[in-house]
């Protein structure tokens, strides 16, 4: 199967065998059985039965929140980044408006659900073929094996951020029972299906972000938390919404949104467990100022209510460009393109990137950088010398 191109799972391979010669006694394929297998792996797109349940219930959960409601049976590019966040894939909006053009073949710029099967197989199959090709990488080329001490770097190229070395222990100690100091093929796709899995979990409980982004967006939080204490005061939650949020404070509609995402934030923990007992005024008081700062996990929460809203307002101004520009769809999909291989984890270009992607075209001196960057900042809503599509 890998010589042709399939990186299937030893689980999706022995349930087609099972259902489809499961009588069978001999432990070889013929060719007419092998044509069936590929006929049948194709159909399920690679994925067991209950993956693709798994994959179904996620499609059809979102689907039913969605705006349309039960008269739609489709995804679009912001209901899909959040079933993909689902399944601890973090992808920015033009990625997912990208993905969505490889597979929809109806050009709805929608997916229906057998569409969005060919593009979760289109995920795990890169991650596969990436992950056997940085397997072979550490493996000792006489035994073919990859020493443990080689497994946290391994994910780290797989995963694109350094894993937690407590959840890679407890992984390990749940997975790999042999006693040699290392580990061959099978033993290490064991290891990094539950290793994702737990990964997985995590990204849910941080409000849709992954390892990578949860460690940029503590950095931002701890550079605020002038206590220490994790917690974010008021004031400081304000110096921060000014600078990574402007949009929130640049005007009514952008401030009365920010109240409503802070008002539909849980309450923390201290907060729910003082209201059910609260004896003392003093308790009473402290329960007040912890309800009124702002935790890491609260303010997870925050960033990615302020992402889907602005990601939302992007699909809005995007559609507009398009029709003030007269742009073709061939012609924005060429542009997305073009931005996506420039820009960063945010989504966004700051300005010497959109400088040296011009200068690839034509020669910009001082005086015409000066009014790009004028230009740049009078077209941006946070009026910020950064690009978004």
């Amino acid at each position: 199967l890998a010589d042709v191109g399939y990186f299937a799972s030893r689980e999706v391979i022995k349930e087609i065998l099972d259902t489809k010669f499961g009588s069978r006694q001999s432990d070889s394929l013929a060719i007419g059985e092998l044509r069936d297998f590929l006929s049948a792996y194709r159909q399920a797109e690679g994925f067991t039965q209950k993956e693709i349940t798994d994959l179904e219930e996620s499609f059809m959960r979102e689907q039913a929140v969605s705006v349309a409601g039960d008269n739609d049976d489709t995804l679009d590019a912001l209901e899909l980044g959040r079933v993909l966040r689902w399944f601890g894939i973090s992808k920015s909006l033009q990625q997912v408006r990208r993905l969505i053009e490889e597979v929809d073949f109806d050009g709805s710029q929608q997916l229906e659900f057998r569409e969005f099967l060919k593009l979760m197989r289109q995920f795990l199959q890169e991650e596969a073929r990436q992950r056997r090709e940085i397997f072979n990488s550490y493996t000792d080329s006489d035994s073919g094996l990859m020493p443990y001490i080689y497994l946290s770097s391994s994910l780290a190229d797989i995963t694109g951020a350094d894993p937690d070395r407590t959840t890679v222990q407890t992984v390990m100690n749940a997975t790999l029972h042999s006693k040699r100091p290392a580990l061959d093929r099978n033993e290490f796709e064991y290891f990094f299906k539950q290793y994702r899995t737990t990964l997985m979990e995590t990204t849910r409980n941080n409000a849709g972000f992954v390892t990578a982004e949860v460690a940029r967006l503590r950095a931002i939080f701890d550079s605020y938390d002038e206590s220490g204490k994790g917690l974010l005061t008021p004031g400081n939650l304000r110096k921060l919404i000014e600078v990574h949020m402007p949009e929130a404070v640049m005007s009514k509609e952008g401030k009365d949104e920010m109240k409503s995402i802070l008002a539909d934030l849980p309450p923390p923990p201290e907060s729910r467990q003082n209201s059910r007992a609260r004896s003392t005024s003093k308790s009473a008081s402290e329960a007040k100022k912890s309800h009124d700062c702002l935790d890491f996990e609260r303010f997870l929460q925050l960033m990615r209510r302020s992402y889907d809203l602005r990601d939302e307002r992007d699909i809005v101004r995007e559609d507009q460009a398009i029709k003030a520009c007269g742009h073709t769809m061939d012609e924005v999909e060429a542009f997305r393109q073009v931005f996506l291989s420039s820009v960063d984890s945010s989504g966004e270009m700051d300005m010497p990137v959109v400088i040296e992607l011009l200068e690839k075209i034509t020669s910009i001196d001082d005086e015409e950088t000066e009014e790009l960057g004028e230009l740049v900042r009078q077209l941006n809503p946070e009026r910020r010398q950064v690009v978004r599509f």
